[in-house]
């Protein structure tokens, strides 16, 4: 796809990040040596309550704020109220306290006092919804795992980096230039709504391919870069369902990389075909995917955990087998089953390795003792069945 304006860029620990920015936007220093992008179009704000933000992040930690001409203050956890002006150019406020965490609360005393960018930073909570003029927000270490960005509806960019976000909801948020959400856990990311966006670096998630390409089709350009996927669960001989990536426009998803504990393995232990992947042995595998429709470098590598074959078992033989107590600290019996003299108990753990092996000794009754056991869940397997034990 077309880059367009590439006129900003990011700086961090050594690394450059190019960006897409739009004619509205440029770069200005900030918290932690980045440059932040800061919007720097005319101010139009409508008439509200006064503004307020309220956050609480690492003790010593300051942040950057951009708002029209007014005055406003900043209440660091009843310990003390500073008054600043703002002048329409971006402030960098230091805390004074580095002793402890506290909850500050930045709240206009103007009404025409607007805040218009904002750029904390080490965040552990974050409130913004009395901040709706707001049209930048910027978060560098963002320690929080959600936020609530529905009253933001002025937001043109918004940027978390080193973040812990699992998902990040911009549905409301039609406005949206330029999305950045860079090194954490997200697992998906809908665009459907933002129909204004030009820019997307969504690199070092843990986003599906299929979620690239959705990202790809919509923006002018994006970063979509290395993704590590939620680990998947599989058993031997059992195939996993991919096939909702194994094509886009009609063009092959490529599977390759494939690993076995880390190490490159052989394709006897696996078999890829129409997007069905099926393992033949067990142990933790790693699958790296791409596809050439979408032009932009991505990788989407996913964890399995396979562990082995689970077999159907009827009613009747749920009642012969049973395994009890579980969850467990110790030990577990197994009755009403026909056992047989020198039959072998094996037990897995989820990764497919064996951690137990046991002869039955009673046919009526046998027991094992898995105290020496990681908490955790494992497998039990006897004569084709396969049943479930939970350590505690």
């Amino acid at each position: 796809m077309k880059r367009k304006n590439l006129i900003g860029f990011k700086h961090f620990a050594g690394k450059q990040f190019a960006k897409t920015l739009t004619h509205r936007f440029f770069p200005l220093r900030g918290l932690g040596g980045f440059l932040l992008v800061l919007w720097a179009g005319g101010f139009s704000p409508s008439v509200s309550a006064n503004d307020t933000i309220r956050f609480v992040n690492r003790a010593g930690r300051g942040f950057g704020i951009l708002t029209t001409a007014g005055k406003f203050t900043v209440d660091w956890g009843g310990m003390a109220i500073d008054t600043i002006t703002g002048n329409g150019t971006r402030l960098s406020v230091s805390n004074p306290y580095v002793a402890n965490e506290h909850t500050v609360t930045i709240a206009a005393i103007d009404t025409n006092c607007r805040f218009i960018g904002f750029t904390p930073d080490w965040l552990i909570t974050l409130d913004l919804s009395g901040a709706t003029a707001l049209e930048w927000f910027t978060c560098i270490e963002c320690g929080l795992t959600s936020i609530d960005l529905s009253k933001n509806t002025a937001l043109q960019g918004i940027a978390f980096f080193w973040h812990d976000l699992a998902s990040l909801d911009i549905s409301k948020n039609i406005a949206l230039e330029r999305v950045d959400c860079v090194f954490g856990p997200l697992t998906a990311l809908d665009i459907s709504n933002n129909t204004a966006l030009k820019y997307v670096d969504c690199s070092v998630n843990r986003l599906q391919l299929s979620n690239l390409y959705e990202i790809y089709k919509m923006v002018d350009s994006a970063d979509l870069g290395l993704q590590r996927a939620p680990s998947l669960e599989a058993f031997v001989g059992n195939a996993v369902d991919f096939s909702y990536q194994a094509e886009f426009e009609g063009i092959p998803t490529a599977f390759f990389n494939v690993k076995k504990n880390d190490v490159p393995t052989s394709w006897r232990n696996y078999t890829i075909a129409n997007g069905m992947i099926t393992f033949h042995d067990t142990g933790r595998y790693s699958v790296t995917m791409t596809n050439a429709a979408i032009n932009s470098y991505h990788e989407v590598i996913t964890e399995f955990y396979v562990m082995p074959k689970t077999v159907n078992i009827s009613e009747a033989t749920q009642e012969l087998f049973k395994i009890y107590p579980t969850p467990t600290t110790g030990q577990v019996r197994i009755s009403n089953y026909e056992l047989r003299a020198n039959e072998h108990i094996q037990l897995y753990n989820t990764v497919g390795e064996l951690v137990l092996l046991q002869k039955v000794e009673n046919e009526n009754e046998t027991k094992i003792d898995i105290s020496h056991l990681s908490a955790g869940v494992y497998f039990l397997q006897m004569n084709g069945i396969t049943k479930k034990i939970i350590k505690y």
